[in-house]
């Protein structure tokens, strides 16, 4: 969202406004995936969500990385719902999976716990994808915001192998 905004107002002369509205097909699909994720999870698994949640929001952000100012704001939006809909897909599960993983009395730390990785995650996010579109021109930003969801996706691809793995141990 940060690099989006960025985007928005900048290289496409969006208001505030109009960048908010512009976030809504990604915020719209978030309520919907989280309630059918948690059912779904129940019949397939926590890993098998998290995954899925996972390379859902991969292709979404190898789209995103081909993104331009000429690009057609229905390749944008759809793309950014995929990121929503992995996105919604697979939190509900990973919390699931850290809080069953503890005992009742540890509950609370491991939600602090995962809370605070969750921040520090976005902030370094924020971080790295800052300073790959710290640039004045066009050119230079684009390939920059492709980077950063090139980056996006391959963390997310790395989050899968640690997944399965971490699945697999006694």
């Amino acid at each position: 969202m940060f690099v989006f905004s960025i985007y928005f107002q900048t290289f496409l002369h969006y208001d505030a406004f109009k960048t908010g509205v512009s976030f809504i097909p990604l915020t719209a699909v978030l309520t919907l995936s989280t309630l059918l994720s948690s059912r779904f999870a129940k019949r397939f698994g926590a890993t098998r969500i998290i995954t899925t949640g996972f390379s859902v929001q991969i292709v979404g952000f190898l789209v995103l990385s081909q993104i331009t100012a000429q690009a057609s704001p229905w390749l944008l939006n759809g793309a950014l719902m995929l990121v929503g809909i992995g996105s919604a897909m697979s939190v509900p599960s990973i919390t699931n999976a850290m809080l069953s993983s503890v005992t009742q009395h540890d509950a609370g730390i491991a939600s602090g716990l995962m809370a605070s990785a969750r921040q520090l995650g976005g902030v370094l996010g924020v971080a790295v994808s800052g300073i790959l579109i710290a640039h004045d021109d066009a050119a230079s930003f684009s390939q920059g915001m492709a980077n950063a969801m090139l980056l996006s996706a391959f963390a997310l691809l790395v989050c899968i192998g640690v997944n399965l793995y971490v699945s697999r141990q006694p």
